[in-house]
């Protein structure tokens, strides 16, 4: 089947093409680790292709990701796809129950790397910018490190990773006013937004 993908695939980067594949792995679910070791064998832009339909496809069904999640983890922190990293971080985002993760740091670590380099694409900052926010509903000291990540966020960042962060600084300052028992008894930079 890995064969029948690469055919679909090798077809184009466009939306009708990442469905037909996602339609092609409904039929077949058990084909779903043929889909995923395609999006690791850093061939741009099969790879970058195949990360688009699995995306896809969890956004259905983020179930299926769950046996593998761990190994993503870590191919996804090698992998030298912008859009392999960017699509498997917008499932960790949107789609998951970020608790399946059994060690989250490394990711964390390199969501914050990710989003901290200017010459990072803007899709997967802002993807990374999500995860964080995500992993800090859980652990309220990371939504403080985020704050502080954004605020350094200069003029010479492209405009959408700009608004996204005000809109996300915003969103952070709404949750801290919300639950003033997390702020410090000084008080937050998060808190006092």
């Amino acid at each position: 089947m890995k064969t029948g993908f690469i055919a679909i695939l090798n077809m184009g980067s466009e939306r009708v093409v990442a469905d037909l594949a996602v339609s092609t792995l409904e039929q077949n679910p058990d084909e779903f680790r043929s889909l995923l070791d395609l999006c690791f064998l850093e061939q741009y832009p099969l790879s970058m292709r195949a990360a688009r339909a699995l995306q896809l496809y969890c956004e259905k069904h983020p179930e299926s990701i769950y046996p593998y999640i761990e190994e993503v983890v870590l191919k996804i922190l090698k992998s030298r796809i912008d859009g392999v990293k960017r699509n498997f971080l917008k499932i960790f985002a949107e789609y998951i129950d970020i608790e399946q993760i059994s060690d989250p740091g490394p990711l964390l670590n390199a969501c914050f790397d990710w989003l901290q380099d200017p010459r990072q694409k803007p899709a997967l900052r802002i993807h990374a910018m999500n995860l964080i926010h995500k992993l800090g509903k859980k652990e309220p000291e990371l939504l403080h490190e985020l704050h502080v990540t954004l605020e350094m966020i200069d003029e010479s960042s492209e405009i959408s990773i700009r608004n996204y962060a005000r809109k996300m600084l915003r969103k952070l300052s709404r949750q801290s006013a919300a639950c003033p028992e997390e702020r410090s008894d000084e008080g937050s930079a998060v808190g006092n937004k």
